[in-house]
């Protein structure tokens, strides 16, 4: 499956004057990518349950036939290899939707895990302060261009690791009340559970961890964990409105920040660092084409595409810097 496009920016006309402290497109860079992953979490889950409602009703079509390998076409391959009597193959589809939607769910935590590491990080590389609550008191560009570079990793481990409770109020401590996370805070913890069961121990559960096997009081292997289409829903729900919630509050923090970032990769990379970045846009900045890179880059994030005005005023930014 190709990757989808990223999705758009909210509507409305793109700002014609740069400023540092508001976002370009009314949206991070981060939160497109992690809403076009989930969007592909979404059409996966869809299409392979499709699959199996085929096989479902091609079985119930033709009861007479007894191969489930003659009514579905696996290959010359996987037919040889998986000959199953349609007769026992409704355990076997049940069995693989529920671990389609078990490779979800650990897909959408990944993606909601990913969004958090880098806004925050973006947040706290864009606005320092935030560490000793004194937002906008250092200007986080000075640091990206000059150094030296701030240690956040212990900050943005807290936000991110361990159990949701604990990184909710890891993010409260920089962003203040998140009361939309709050709400959802209970399924973003089944998410994290669920998850952590499929990586952990191949979607089983047991206080003895590892070795259950070895416990006299469990000699019968685990179930694989369960997961029903409406808690898969539920758990991506949950995750989107972490993701909505906790934009709305870092972007302030971002501003402008992300494209700054990639103004100043390329700068670099224009002074001599071989770079995908300067392969790419190398030529048309040879051209003196400063606007066309920066509105380039930001239209194929999902951005609107930014006026020359915009993309001059930010590169001059940068460059007084």
């Amino acid at each position: 499956m190709g990757t989808l496009p990223l999705p758009p920016a909210p509507g409305g006309v793109p700002p014609s004057r740069f400023d540092r402290w508001t976002s370009p497109s009314g949206r991070s860079i981060a939160y497109r990518l992690a809403r076009r992953d989930i969007d592909e979490i979404g059409h996966f889950e869809g299409h392979v349950q499709g699959v199996l409602n085929h096989a479902q009703r091609e079985i119930a079509l033709h009861p007479e036939e007894p191969w489930l390998t003659n009514l579905i076409n696996y290959g010359s391959t996987l037919k040889a290899r998986y000959k199953v009597k349609a007769a026992d193959a409704a355990p076997k589809l049940a069995a693989a939707a529920n671990w389609t939607r078990l490779a979800s769910l650990v897909f959408t935590a990944s993606a909601l895990e990913l969004y958090v590491r880098r806004v925050v990080a973006l947040a706290l590389e864009s606005d320092p302060g935030l560490l000793i609550g004194a937002s906008r008191a250092i200007e986080g560009t000075l640091r990206l261009k000059h150094g030296p570079a701030l240690d956040i990793s212990e900050t943005v481990k807290d936000c991110t690791e361990g159990v949701w409770p604990k990184r909710h109020a890891a993010l409260e401590r920089l962003f203040g009340s998140l009361p939309g996370i709050q709400s959802v805070l209970g399924d973003l913890a089944k998410l994290q559970t669920t998850r952590n069961a499929i990586a952990h121990d191949f979607a089983r559960t047991s206080a003895a961890k590892d070795f259950w096997y070895l416990d006299p009081r469990q000699v019968q292997r685990l179930a694989i964990t369960s997961v029903t289409q409406n808690r898969l829903v539920t758990a991506i729900k949950a995750a989107l409105a972490a993701i909505e919630e906790l934009d709305a509050v870092a972007l302030p923090h971002i501003g402008a920040f992300e494209t700054i970032r990639f103004w100043h990769a390329f700068s670099a990379a224009r002074s001599g660092v071989q770079t995908a970045v300067a392969a790419r846009y190398g030529a048309m900045h040879r051209a003196g084409a400063t606007a066309k890179i920066i509105s380039s880059f930001h239209y194929e994030m999902g951005g609107q595409v930014l006026s020359r005005a915009y993309c001059g005023e930010l590169a001059d930014y940068y460059d007084r810097l």
